[in-house]
């Protein structure tokens, strides 16, 4: 039966990070590896998680089958996941002239683009 908690903090940039039990026990660590979802692997502070307890070779207690209540998928950090998102650089097409640059940032859905060419 998988025991229940919320993430403390998790670094995205190391992998790791610590659960606070809610039976009020010592804090938990965690790994990328233990958690279940697809992709890129964190935990959002505060998120509730379900997961299982293993002991590894030194006797160190660690979470592994990490998910959100009931086996649902986890939030993780959408800050890092959606990082570079929404950004691209595009080519000028066609006899030679050179290079564009877009921000799609700056572009609202259904816009047009106003493509600028520098020539190299």
């Amino acid at each position: 039966m998988p025991l229940s908690g919320v993430c403390k903090w998790f670094d995205s940039t190391k992998g790791f990070g610590f659960i606070t039990p809610d039976d009020g026990s010592e804090d938990i660590f965690v790994h990328q590896q233990s958690i279940n979802i697809e992709g890129f692997r964190s935990l959002a502070q505060g998120e509730v998680v379900e997961y299982e307890i293993e002991t590894d070779e030194k006797g160190r207690r660690k979470a592994v089958n990490v998910s959100g209540p009931n086996g649902a998928p986890v939030k993780g950090d959408t800050r890092r996941r959606n990082r570079g998102r929404g950004r691209g650089r595009g080519r000028g097409r066609g006899r030679g002239r050179g290079r564009g640059y877009y921000h799609g940032q700056n572009q609202n859905q259904g816009q047009n683009l106003n493509h600028q060419t520098q020539q190299s």
